[in-house]
């Protein structure tokens, strides 16, 4: 009797918390790229920078992670820049730095139910040991 009104009055929050520990098909994906300790979805390296590893994570709609229903599928904008050879499993990969310029590395899966979760990140690979700016943004405050 005292089981079944525990549950009874609690029965939201164990719906809930059974739908976090049950995770959807993935909405939302990020990339990071790791060059020996830092991680971002943005780097700037020289062209001399030795290759890179980079990995995908996707998150439900709740923002847990959770698995691709599909191995994700890699490609670089400009393989002259930047050349992505993705792992078996598509979660991971190794990006061969190139020449000068601007690539934009892309992942991308569809789920069983046909949507699709992209992740994407920006490799900047500037000549030599050129002097390098960055630009950051923020949202405005209300």
């Amino acid at each position: 009797m005292i089981f079944k009104k525990l549950v009874r009055l609690n029965a939201a929050f164990i719906i809930e918390t059974l739908q976090k520990l049950i995770p959807g098909s993935p909405k939302l994906a990020f990339l990071l790229f790791h060059n020996g300790g830092i991680k971002m979805a943005s780097i700037t390296v020289p062209d001399t920078s030795a290759p890179l590893s980079a990995a995908v994570k996707f998150l439900d709609a709740e923002g847990f992670e959770t698995t691709a229903d599909d191995v994700p599928a890699w490609s670089s904008s400009d393989s002259t820049v930047a050349d992505v050879t993705a792992a078996a499993d598509g979660l991971s990969a190794e990006v061969a730095i190139g020449g000068p310029g601007v690539a934009l590395i892309s992942v991308s899966t569809t789920n069983d139910d046909g949507s699709t979760a992209e992740a994407q990140g920006t490799i900047t690979v500037q000549p030599g040991d050129a002097v390098i700016g960055d630009v950051s943004f923020e949202a405005p405050t209300p």
